[in-house]
């Protein structure tokens, strides 16, 4: 056996292939010449128990690794095709099989967008079978505002071209509509003069 060939077998629990560090072993058997395309491989990687990487990998911090399992560790990537993943991570956001999330905000690709939780969130759907925004409550019917998919709004208070809006309750100037009790209140300076009922 060829003393190079001893020594690395001497070292087996510690072999470490280097590409760019030449070998003067015979391979057995020998290797069919027709069957090698390449030229000289003189480069900085090393194969260590089925772990492709560069010389100066260290994990976490430096080089490139591809293991035996098809993991891989690089610095940066480009890539000139598609990228398909079901799971992983991008700047914070997590990639599950049907949404992307970070923090507050869900990206469902069934057609559902989500920002804030419980009561102190913003929500839109392109499939509920009436609502397409809502605000205020996770409950389309029960939020405090709302756009249907026919342009519908329901806002539970606000102002709209000078009438304010209550609960159940629209008002401007001295005017009232009162849906609570049906009924319509002209006032003047805070009295009711003319209350009209259905």
């Amino acid at each position: 056996m060829p003393a190079r060939l001893q020594e690395l077998y001497r070292d087996r629990e510690n072999m470490e292939f280097r590409l760019d560090d030449p070998m003067d072993i015979m391979a057995v058997p020998p290797i069919d010449p027709s069957q090698i395309r390449a030229g000289e491989i003189a480069v900085p990687i090393s194969m260590v128990f089925g772990h492709l990487r560069s010389r100066s990998f260290i994990k976490g911090q430096s080089g490139w690794e591809i293991d035996y399992s098809g993991n891989a560790e690089f610095n940066n990537v480009t890539i000139r095709g598609t990228v398909i993943s079901q799971s992983g991570e991008i700047a914070g956001f997590i990639i599950d099989e049907n949404t992307i999330s970070k923090d507050d905000l869900l990206i469902d690709s069934s057609g559902k967008i989500v920002l804030g939780s419980g009561d102190d969130s913003i929500r839109m759907s392109s499939v509920d079978t009436t609502y397409r925004l809502w605000i205020g409550d996770e409950v389309p019917a029960s939020a405090p505002f709302s756009v249907t998919k026919e342009g519908i709004v329901n806002i539970f208070a606000g102002s709209i071209a000078g009438w304010s809006a209550q609960g159940n309750k629209l008002s401007s100037g001295n005017i009232e509509f009162d849906s609570d009790n049906s009924r319509i209140l002209i006032k003047k300076n805070g009295q009711n003069k003319i209350v009209i009922e259905g």
